[in-house]
């Protein structure tokens, strides 16, 4: 088995790009997630942050750029020609889940049924294997005793670790964390952002967008600050919020960390 030098990242992104009509809201953006990562994405809102993971992940087609997974081409964009790669891209695009800022629960299901419905639908487990599975990382997230709830039971902070528990029971090697406590009250953000953090300390790949600049310092292994659609700086969290080096970077820490 080689050093984890040698193995290619888990996502590479080049030259990524994309437009809503005349509207650019990513500009040649280039980055790599590797295994193990907890890479945290901050930036002024409006600034592509959201479109970034939402490209990545296949939710949206990007103008122009290439995309790989596990060092083999994934999607790309060139000269407006929007290319999916492989007869199994649809299996390799399971790999990867997504939490959104808002709790997208199935309403009339109870907690353990949102977390049974991929396994079951998509990935085609047994019966027992799905209830299994959906007992494991309900109590990991903290649910245990919420799972037979419907979500209007539940409180922004529940719904939030009941998602995240949803794409856990879906067995995903990368997950994207987008603004996931910007919806919640503030004495409930801690409970999320505490299992995002147990997430990171076991070594789950994950890509967070937030605006919370405590998780990005104490939690992400690198943060990337976006502003315009554009990477404007990349690092290790102490050194770049301890000694960012562009001026929009500065300016940004000091309004926000004010």
């Amino acid at each position: 088995m080689g050093s984890s030098a040698s193995r290619p990242p888990t996502v590479q992104v080049e030259g990524l790009s994309k437009s809503f009509g005349s509207l650019e809201v990513l500009s040649n953006v280039d980055l790599s997630i590797n295994s193990g990562d907890a890479l945290v994405v901050i930036g002024p809102s409006g600034s592509g942050k959201s479109t970034l993971c939402r490209t990545i992940i296949g939710l949206e087609k990007f103008s122009h750029g290439r995309i790989w997974l596990d060092g083999q081409p994934f999607a790309e964009c060139v000269d407006g020609k929007h290319v999916q790669f492989g007869a199994d891209y649809r299996r390799r695009r399971l790999a990867m889940g997504m939490v959104f800022q808002h709790f997208t629960l199935f309403p009339q299901l109870t907690v353990r049924k949102n977390v049974e419905l991929g396994p079951a639908k998509v990935l085609g487990l047994a019966e027992q294997l799905v209830r299994e599975r959906a007992e494991v990382v309900l109590e990991r997230v903290g649910l245990a005793d919420k799972m037979d709830a419907f979500p209007a039971h539940l409180s922004g902070g529940q719904k939030q670790r009941a998602a995240i528990a949803r794409e856990l029971a879906m067995d995903r090697r990368l997950i994207f964390f987008d603004e996931v406590t910007s919806a919640l009250d503030p004495e409930l953000v801690h409970e999320v952002l505490q299992v995002m953090r147990e997430l990171a300390e076991t070594g789950m790949t994950m890509m967070v967008v937030t605006h919370e600049m405590g998780f990005a310092r104490n939690v992400a292994n690198r943060v990337i600050f976006i502003d315009q659609g554009v990477v404007v700086e990349a690092g290790p969290p102490a050194e770049l919020f301890g000694n960012p080096r562009h001026e929009r970077t500065k300016t940004f820490l000091r309004h926000i960390l004010t």
